[in-house]
């Protein structure tokens, strides 16, 4: 069976160590291993992340960048994706849906002006714009709207692949569709990399890692507080590192000059995070969510990332589609008080390190990229 993927924001590889990256590339492994031939058809600058993917043809997106109309911009690839369809070959198509998709849409009459068939779509929901105006006074109003204007959109389809439970119920509270047509599928493992783990005991120094791009909706400062707050026998026996780039740096500044077991590094690859900060060492994997509005919508890519690494992991506790698993400990979000206490817990943990390592491991063999597809496929009854 022939499927194309179609990826259609020019800036949609901006950041190649970013989570949305990281899923696409997921999916694209998880539908190949299950024998599925994939075409990807989107921005001439993400060719490269694909081509490591063995067996994945790719056909780039040529269009205009329209620097100061970012949404101009987005609805033209649109277009362009739709003209390079024409010649390429797919018995069905999986389409991440962004707001441009949603705007061509109505502007193309439902498609109907590209002569496209919607009953051969499946859509890949990863959330709404307007999600933080939910339950808002007033605000409330327009998400209502929003997410209406969406969901015409989406329905008629042969399904929609949603990460998490919440946002099913989102759609199918609004679309008058059979529950089946709409399937949850979590995010999943990359390819797992082995370390070597010791039998480290509680006296041993901990390391606590955010690895990613920063972005706002992560809640450093109040990881940055809550660890300044621990205890000075415990911050002998710890240390804060934070890899990555973004818009945050402001943040870390004051922090990492009056603190040297503070630390910021430059961007790595998934593999020199392995290799330099993860090898033989005693080191948790951050989550660090902010309250607030959608946050239920989400499922945390970084969890089996850090799991693929077999790395324990601390996270904020308003991802409700965070799996319970064993080898992952969580604070309310936004409590300095409960993330140091946590903090500290995990510091002075008489469970074995070596242990909590296994469960991630085995964690992220359970929930495999080709699992996950396999799921899709079954769920979606995708002809083989």
């Amino acid at each position: 069976m022939d499927l194309i993927y179609g990826i259609t924001s020019p800036l949609f590889f901006k950041n190649i160590r970013s989570g949305q990256v990281s899923h696409a590339a997921g999916i694209v492994s998880g539908l190949i291993d299950n024998g599925i031939n994939v075409t990807v058809v989107g921005p001439k600058n993400g060719q490269n992340i694909f081509s490591e993917i063995g067996g994945v043809s790719y056909k780039p997106i040529e269009g205009l960048r329209f620097k100061r109309l970012r949404l101009l911009s987005e609805v033209f690839s649109v277009y362009k994706f739709f003209k390079v369809l024409k010649s390429t070959k797919g018995d069905v198509l999986l389409i991440r849906k962004n707001l441009a998709f949603v705007l061509f849409y109505y502007l193309s009459f439902g498609l109907r002006l590209m002569s496209i068939d919607k009953a051969s779509i499946i859509w890949e929901v990863n959330g709404f714009t307007a999600e933080r105006l939910k339950g808002v006074f007033l605000l409330d109003v327009i998400y209502e709207l929003f997410l209406r204007m969406n969901c015409r959109a989406l329905s008629g389809s042969k399904g929609i692949y949603v990460v998490s439970s919440p946002l099913k119920s989102e759609i199918a509270r609004i679309l008058d569709v059979k529950v089946d047509k709409v399937v949850v599928i979590n995010n999943g493992a990359p390819s797992i990399i082995k370390r070597n783990v010791f039998d480290n005991d509680s006296k041993e120094k901990c390391e606590f890692i955010f690895f990613g791009v920063f972005q706002k909706y992560n809640d450093f400062e109040n990881v940055l507080n809550a660890f300044e707050t621990l205890p000075e026998s415990d911050r002998k026996r710890a240390k804060l590192t934070f890899v990555g780039y973004g818009s945050c740096d402001n943040i870390f500044k004051s922090y990492v000059l009056k603190n040297n077991d503070i630390v910021v590094e430059k961007p790595k690859s998934r593999f020199e995070l392995f290799n330099e900060n993860v090898e033989g060492k005693r080191v948790f994997g951050l989550i660090p969510l902010m309250p607030s509005k959608g946050a239920e919508f989400l499922s945390p890519i970084k969890l089996y990332e850090y799991a693929s690494l077999g790395m324990p992991v601390l996270a904020s506790d308003n991802y409700q589609s965070m799996n319970p698993a064993s080898f992952v400990s969580t604070y309310k979000a936004g409590s300095l008080q409960d993330l140091a206490e946590k903090m500290s817990s995990l510091i002075n943990s008489e469970k074995s390190y070596k242990l909590s390592v296994k469960e991630a491991f085995e964690y992220a063999e359970n929930n495999s990229w080709s699992s996950r597809m396999k799921l899709l496929i079954s769920e979606l009854t995708i002809p083989d």
